[in-house]
């Protein structure tokens, strides 16, 4: 038996009604003190379903928000809370899905799902770690594209950063008119050193690549 309680704590109202584990056929044990709500339950509605699909699926807040309030009505969108506080609702109930951020680099383990892209033809995505210096993800088709361009484009980014790091440092090569991604390595530092350091690792792999 699953157990339902009235959400309207500003009126006091102490209803509650019982069903099993489909939602059918409920049997109500006190009644509202109030009549009812249909707008303040469209929106509840809306509000439920942008923090389901902020769980489920990797859109952006954004997104999510402005595809849910398409169905609504003039009269739920005039109570509905403002864009920011939706979009931090999003992003706080997404933020369950990810794993806790360790208290230190030590303490740092990726495991699957993490460990592996996203979409339907998901790939591993495994990571060089050079104990508390570098952290460094790549796949093997990337590497293979990496070893066989004839130029590298580098950049550090300190902004992206994730905690505990200071640098984003990725690795691009030429496709066509544009360059694309294909090595990402979380520095610890802003150092030339350590920026050369994931630069050897990573031509290292690639002359493995080459010669098989």
């Amino acid at each position: 038996m699953i157990m339902w309680r009235c959400t309207c704590a500003s009126k006091h109202c102490l209803a509650s009604a019982y069903t099993d584990l489909l939602p059918a056929n409920p049997v109500l044990k006190t009644d509202h003190n109030h009549c009812p709500e249909p707008v303040k339950l469209e929106v509840d509605r809306c509000r439920a379903e942008m923090r389901i699909r902020a769980v489920a699926s990797n859109d952006p807040p954004a997104r999510i928000y402005a595809d849910n309030i398409t169905a609504l009505t003039d009269a739920a969108k005039a109570i509905l809370p403002s864009v920011d506080t939706c979009n931090r609702t999003i992003a706080r109930n997404r933020t369950h899905k990810y794993p806790a951020e360790p208290a230190s680099l030590a303490n740092l383990h990726i495991v699957p799902p993490w460990t592996h892209t996203l979409g339907q033809q998901q790939e591993e995505f495994p990571f060089f770690d050079n104990g508390p210096q570098n952290h460094c993800l790549r796949k093997e088709n990337n590497l293979r594209r990496l070893a066989a361009a004839d130029k590298w484009y580098m950049d550090g980014n300190f902004a992206m950063a994730p905690p505990k790091f200071l640098q984003l440092y990725v690795m691009h090569v030429s496709l066509g008119q544009v360059t694309i991604p294909l090595v990402y390595a979380f520095l610890q530092n802003k150092t030339s050193n350590m920026s050369r350091t994931g630069h050897c690792y990573t031509e290292s792999l690639c002359n493995v690549r080459c010669a098989t």
